[in-house]
């Protein structure tokens, strides 16, 4: 298997040229009308991010066996932290009732603990939901992809309706894993980010605005790389 090589990119602009670039790039490709296309929410508010890895398998036959080895790392999202380093975010899959799942599905909520301290409102963590699951096979072109997309919410069993999360419910991140032909990519969208400042406790507005401001400026743009590649490791 034959891994591509990007430079890291430096700053925010270089970011968001980088996944740009590659999309285009996918763009040009055969491939299926709608690969992707239903799951990542248009940009129309806010910032947005993304961080994407790419390798090139032997053949055919070892990338089919990457591709659904990289999609069962992508649904294990309590062992995240295993692809993506200890050092980063911890992710557990939680029920309604806040009870540990083993199994994501949608519906499924992921209690994200960042280095740090979290939101009052999240008891210390920040919560997103599953909102969204989706795969596609396109024998034409050899294609074959999963993702699935995140929201921030409130924690489960709250009766609050902002969300306990540094950045509002309009922001989304989409999970993707894809594969065309002998090459695999795994990817991650961030699209409508808007730091959650405006409402709740003094603390959580102060710690959204610093964490939403640190995200959107590239911080968090190494702990997807990471993951992304372990994913594909």
């Amino acid at each position: 298997m034959n891994e591509s090589v990007t430079r890291f990119p430096r700053s925010k602009q270089e970011r968001i040229l980088h996944v740009e670039g590659y999309m285009q790039h996918e763009n040009t490709r055969p491939r299926s009308n709608t690969a992707g296309k239903q799951i990542v929410p248009k940009q129309k508010v806010g910032n947005s991010s993304g961080a994407a890895h790419k390798v090139l398998c032997s053949d055919r036959s070892a990338a089919i066996s990457l591709f659904q080895k990289a999609k069962a790392r992508l649904l294990d999202v309590n062992n995240w932290h295993e692809y993506g380093g200890e050092a980063g975010a911890h992710f557990e899959l939680r029920d309604a009732r806040g009870n540990k799942e083993e199994a994501a599905r949608i519906g499924s909520f992921i209690r994200i603990d960042l280095p740090g301290p979290g939101p009052r409102a999240g008891k210390g963590f920040d919560w997103v939901i599953i909102e969204d699951m989706k795969s596609e096979t396109d024998d034409t072109v050899d294609e074959e992809w999963f993702a699935f997309r995140v929201r921030p919410c409130p924690e489960p069993g709250s009766d609050q309706s902002r969300s306990a999360h540094f950045y509002t419910r309009a922001a989304t991140s989409t999970f993707i894993v894809k594969r065309t032909g002998k090459h695999i990519t795994a990817a991650e969208a961030g699209r409508n980010e808007i730091a959650n400042s405006r409402l709740g406790n003094w603390f959580d507005r102060i710690r959204n605005t610093f964490v939403g401001w640190s995200a959107s400026n590239g911080f968090a743009y190494p702990q997807w790389k990471k993951l992304m590649e372990g994913i594909l490791d």
